[in-house]
């Protein structure tokens, strides 16, 4: 006879088995996401045969919002509406998440060269000739690269908590299970809300500050059809930027950084500033990975002065006691 927690333990790996397979399907449609998540704002184009979200909205100059890794342009809600006002704010959602497709995304993909591709015909359809570049996390490194690649369309880059050095070590971080089969095929049927909800705001300080909203849009992004793909496609690319290219960036850079983020740390504000000559660094005390919604209208103000200057922005020392 079986000892009784060695009987203990087949049970539960038995009912474990039989709850992992016939739990809900948890994915939504991209129909059904765009019917419910897309603004007044939102547009639609096509792009080698896939369905590319962004929003325009507003009049002046033109703003770029770009959103990590899992994110969409919801991120930027909060920025978007308190610069709307004096800007265009235009906010895409990378290829693959949010609301935009990327039918073609396997293990095999070589994101660099995807996303640069997009990201310069997106310049193109839209007619954007100057412009501000704007991303977070995963789109920071989309902004810096774009800087590197048409610099002559870039007036100026604001990159918070961006990615950019240790790409490797930061990458396995973020990614966290979805390189490991067990977890690969777990996604299949999406993930319950109880995830979706840690994984926003394990990277927040003030989780006061994630409402409700906040937590059903990025349960439902993450779950709509082909997100979670592309999360695990990306989680295993072998093909990373070399950080010796922000050297070369010469355009007038604004770094804003959480001091707590616990993702990529804010001695990576340091080197942003070291490399790029010509930027200037705002630390936000009480802040993790995600400053746009924890302090979106804090971001927009310092934007505000950054835009004001940036033609003769110079470079400035960096202070790590000089937290705002």
């Amino acid at each position: 006879m079986l000892p009784y927690f060695l009987v203990h333990i087949i049970l539960s790996i038995i009912l474990i088995a039989i709850a992992f397979r016939f739990r809900p399907n948890l994915l939504f449609s991209k129909e059904e996401s765009k019917n419910r998540l897309i603004i007044p704002s939102s547009k639609f184009l096509n792009w080698e045969g896939n369905d590319i979200h962004y929003t325009d909205e507003g009049q002046g100059e033109c703003i770029i919002m770009v959103h990590g890794l899992g994110g969409s342009f919801h991120k930027y809600d909060d920025v978007a509406k308190n610069m709307v006002k004096d800007y265009r704010v235009i906010r895409v959602d990378i290829p693959g998440m949010g609301l935009s497709e990327f039918k073609s995304c396997n293990k095999q993909t070589h994101f660099i060269e995807d996303y640069s591709r997009f990201f310069k015909f997106f310049f193109e359809e839209l007619k954007i000739e100057n412009t501000y570049l704007m991303g977070n996390s995963f789109g920071g490194m989309i902004a810096w690269l774009i800087a590197t690649e048409i610099p002559e369309k870039i007036k100026g880059l604001v990159l918070i908590s961006s990615a950019g050095y240790d790409l490797k070590r930061i990458l396995k971080k973020a990614s966290g299970p979805l390189k490991r089969p067990w977890f690969q095929r777990f996604l299949q049927k999406g993930l319950p809300k109880f995830i979706t909800n840690l994984s926003l705001t394990n990277h927040i300080i003030d989780t006061s500050k994630v409402s409700e909203k906040n937590q059903e849009i990025h349960y439902e992004i993450l779950n709509t059809e082909g997100n979670l793909h592309t999360l695990t496609c990306l989680s295993t690319t072998p093909y990373f930027l070399d950080s010796d290219f922000i050297k070369t960036i010469n355009i007038p850079t604004l770094i804003i950084w959480g001091k707590e983020d616990n993702l990529i740390p804010v001695s990576h504000a340091e080197l942003f500033h070291r490399d790029i000559k010509n930027s200037e660094v705002r630390i936000y005390n009480r802040c993790g990975h995600i400053p746009m919604l924890e302090y979106p209208d804090r971001i927009a103000e310092d934007f505000r002065n950054f835009f004001q200057k940036s033609n003769k922005a110079q470079s400035k020392p960096f202070y790590p006691e000089r937290f705002t």
